[in-house]
């Protein structure tokens, strides 16, 4: 996330004073993002798709606010208006991993294969250490059918987020559909150990907020 103080230092001395002068509506702005992110992990995601629209009013670049209102279009399963939103705010910083991991998500529930794994992988070539990724990936491997491969991101998202409980209903699914019933419903019994619902777990619900 980059904060007001750090997009107001990246600037040449003539730019910076001009946004220390507008510096109330920067102000405004993260107001109106951080109101979001109340409404976004309270699920009321209209109302937080309100915020950050409000929030782009007054910072047009401000690409937290357009990953998160992606996020909150995504979770309301407007994937065009998602992908949309991610699409801008990795135009304004390529380095969000977490928006690549998100828009992810958004392409795979499109059935955009292709495109979820070329996001997943470019987020684990930025953050090779990232769990959720691995966890988005081996969804998508998944849906492909390509259990092998679901099966080796799912372990590798649990060797590096051992809490992480929809990796383990997750990588269930893929035991089940390889007939080895008794480490899914290991794995089933786990995620419902780590206080998740013992159902399938929506994979959005593995992606994250940025403030």
């Amino acid at each position: 996330m980059t904060t007001l103080d750090q997009k107001i230092a990246s600037l040449s001395a003539e730019s910076r004073e001009r946004v220390l002068q507008g510096s109330d509506a920067l102000i405004a702005a993260e107001s109106c993002n951080q109101r979001g992110l109340r409404h976004l992990r309270d699920s009321a995601y209209r109302q937080a798709i309100a915020d950050f629209s409000e929030a782009l009013a007054l910072d047009p670049d401000n690409s937290t606010a357009y990953s998160n209102r992606g996020l909150a279009y995504a979770h309301e399963s407007d994937y065009v208006r998602a992908i949309s939103d991610f699409d801008a705010a990795l135009a304004l910083d390529p380095d969000l991993f977490e928006c690549l991991v998100n828009r992810g998500l958004a392409h795979d529930s499109r059935a955009d294969y292709a495109l979820a794994l070329a996001d997943f992988d470019d987020a684990l070539r930025l953050e090779p250490g990232f769990a959720l990724a691995y966890n988005g990936r081996g969804l998508t491997h998944f849906h492909l059918g390509d259990y092998e491969s679901a099966l080796r991101d799912f372990d590798n998202a649990l060797r590096l987020s051992p809490t992480l409980a929809p990796a383990y209903n997750n990588r269930g699914l893929v035991y089940s559909q390889m007939g080895e019933e008794d480490r899914a419903i290991a794995d089933y019994q786990e995620a419902m150990t780590l206080q998740l619902n013992g159902a399938a777990v929506h994979n959005l619900n593995a992606v994250r907020v940025e403030s």
